[in-house]
């Protein structure tokens, strides 16, 4: 799933990182970047971690080289999950996402009132699915702040 994080000037610094729990040997995953048609993907970091069964942190640091639109993307195991293969066993849980533009908060969705999806990728305030055909977005059981994403 992915979300606008907006406009940015050359020299901003954006620090985006997320809370995630995987089952052993199931990967969570984000990114933030650029890549809109005709942009040359200049301004993109991706990383990636397996998980162990426990809460985990993703972190990533970028400093513009230009002025840009960014945007964040969370992905579910994209190493094993496929759309016949993806099972609860496979799910990933995401938390606490937080955004921070030259060391000042930009964006904290913690999800305490559930995932707010929308149609519109260039939305500042919701989340698109990416691929929706292929994507499952749940409750976690028992705890409705945490959402569990399936696949890219």
């Amino acid at each position: 799933m992915s979300r606008s994080l907006g406009s940015f000037a050359q020299g901003d610094t954006v620090t985006l990182s997320v809370w995630f729990k995987a089952p052993t040997g199931v990967s969570g995953a984000m990114a933030i970047h650029d890549g809109r048609a005709g942009d040359p993907l200049d301004s993109k970091r991706f990383v990636s971690m397996v998980g162990n069964g426990t809460w985990q942190q993703l972190q990533i640091t970028l400093t513009l080289a230009r002025a840009d639109t960014l945007w964040v993307h969370l992905y579910g195991d994209m190493y094993t999950n496929t759309s016949s293969s993806a099972t609860s066993a496979t799910f990933v849980d995401y938390d606490d996402v937080q955004v921070t533009k030259n060391g000042s908060p930009l964006m904290q969705e913690g999800f305490e009132s559930g995932l707010n999806v929308g149609t519109d990728p260039t939305s500042l305030s919701s989340w698109y699915t990416c691929a929706p055909g292929l994507a499952t977005l749940q409750t976690a059981t028992g705890t409705p702040d945490q959402w569990k994403r399936d696949m890219i």
